[in-house]
């Protein structure tokens, strides 16, 4: 088929969620893999992985300049499909961009590729919604659960849903998204493996842990002036509190019930929450138990 792939170069091996994703593409996928990184870099990969050095980033959250460049190497080396770097909150939803400001480029970089799109009849794309990675968000204290203390902060009393999804699903998802590229051109593709809250995550770790948790309160319009305090004075660790707040509060930012997920196109089956919740208890992510 002329539409078939099978070769993929990941960019952002070494990140976060690269990690888990090339882990996941070595030992799932059909596919003859490549990873491109910076000449500088000195992160390591499995031998039989092909290393392509260049000088763009090597992040999944690679700025807008540095995207573009892809794109555009892409289409003069015809690269049938490209997957922008999303994996994260629905930046699709104009009020997203409008709540935390960095997320606007992720819209950008979409539309750039509508416009190639329409040039080249070759290059199609992808932008996978993934909502937060819960396990490794859960596991760095993220979402406002301290593991080591047992305490939990919750927004706006911890009730409102949140779509997540573990790290290893993201890989799944995107190895399905190249293995069926008719079925996933040139659209968003939202995943959920949970739809869960603040709320009953904190009732599945007491579960768990068997002890009652500390509880901290703080609203939504709270942790939003103190992230922008911080953004303001140059400390963009105060993006990180936008984003909670946007996620975990009132105004439902992180809550893509409404969207239609692609799961079943994708062959993905929901995840479970009270064994995810256990897997990082043993400071594991899942798949890497």
């Amino acid at each position: 088929m002329d539409n078939e792939i099978k070769t993929v170069i990941l960019v952002g091996a070494s990140g976060n969620a690269g990690r888990t994703i090339l882990t996941t593409f070595l030992s799932t996928s059909p596919f003859t893999l490549s990873i491109l990184t910076r000449p500088s870099s000195t992160s390591t990969f499995p031998p039989n992985v092909r290393i392509v050095k260049t000088p763009w980033s090597h992040s999944l959250e690679a700025p807008l300049s540095a995207q573009k460049k892809l794109i555009d190497a892409a289409i003069a080396a015809s690269v049938k499909r490209f997957i922008p770097s999303e994996f994260g909150s629905n930046s699709a939803d104009v009020r997203v961009p409008d709540w935390v400001p960095f997320l606007k480029e992720k819209r950008e970089i979409v539309e750039y590729l509508r416009e190639k799109e329409k040039q080249s009849h070759r290059l199609s794309w992808s932008a996978l919604i993934t909502g937060p990675f819960f396990d490794w968000c859960l596991l760095v204290g993220f979402f406002g659960f301290d593991l080591r203390t047992k305490t939990a902060t919750l927004i706006d009393g911890g009730a409102p849903h949140l779509s997540a999804t573990n790290l290893r699903q993201v890989g799944l998802a995107l190895i399905s998204i190249l293995k069926n590229p008719t079925q996933t051109a040139n659209q968003y593709l939202y995943i959920s493996g949970f739809e869960t809250s603040q709320r009953e995550i904190l009732a599945v770790l007491e579960k768990l842990t068997d002890e009652k948790w500390t509880v901290k309160n703080v609203s939504s319009e709270e942790l939003v002036a103190r992230g922008q305090g911080l953004v303001q004075k140059g400390d963009f660790s105060g993006f990180g509190m936008l984003v909670q707040a946007g996620i975990f509060g009132k105004m439902g930012l992180g809550d893509n019930r409404g969207m239609g997920y692609a799961n079943e196109v994708l062959g993905l089956e929901k995840e479970d929450l009270e064994k995810t919740v256990k897997t990082v208890l043993g400071g594991k992510l899942v798949g890497q138990e």
